[in-house]
């Protein structure tokens, strides 16, 4: 912290970005589409509290996500938004503890891919139709059925993945800044 100050960087921000714990790998779905179709960031404040005023936290994340959404929970100790639309939800969670605040920001984009699929399985079917790939035999159109849909969906998951990933980094960071901010008024 002493380093960035001296460099002109905010040293809080650096005890910010020191907080966010790494991600998981993504597991089985991440190698097979490309990125896994959940997403999770967390992080944990030491000595940090949660504002008694949450509104900041909802600006926070309704502009970091791009998206209006509803605070679920909210006691002095929890805070729980959280915003559905077809194809996914998002959920910005942050509990209090004696040593600090966890925040838990997650993504769950399991339609998102499905129509990503559907969109390259539908673009298959037409290239089998429209090309000589569909004279190629039943075991090679099964199969084309099967995996062309997955490896043409591929670059577009992995560029919405990157996008949602931003997403996600920035509002941890957003509700840091607001759990640091609201903390001196209590």
């Amino acid at each position: 912290m002493r380093a960035a100050e001296e460099v002109g960087l905010d040293p809080a921000e650096v005890r910010r970005a020191a907080a966010v714990l790494p991600p998981s790998t993504g597991g089985v779905a991440a190698a097979v589409f490309g990125a896994p179709d959940r997403r999770e960031v967390r992080s944990f404040l030491q000595g940090a509290r949660l504002p008694e005023a949450r509104q900041d936290l909802v600006r926070a994340s309704e502009s970091a996500m791009g998206r209006a959404g509803e605070v679920v929970d909210s006691d002095p100790r929890r805070f729980l938004w959280q915003e559905t639309h077809l194809g996914g939800r998002t959920r910005v969670e942050l509990v209090e503890t004696d040593a600090g605040t966890e925040i838990r920001v997650s993504s769950d984009r399991a339609g998102h891919y499905l129509g990503r699929w559907f969109s390259a399985f539908m673009a298959w079917a037409a290239l089998s139709a429209l090309t000589p790939l569909g004279s190629l035999g039943p075991a090679v159109a099964v199969l084309g059925f099967l995996i062309a849909p997955i490896v043409l969906a591929r670059p577009f998951w992995k560029r919405a993945d990157a996008v949602t990933r931003r997403r996600l980094d920035r509002v941890v960071m957003d509700a840091m800044r607001v759990v640091d901010a609201g903390a001196g008024g209590r």
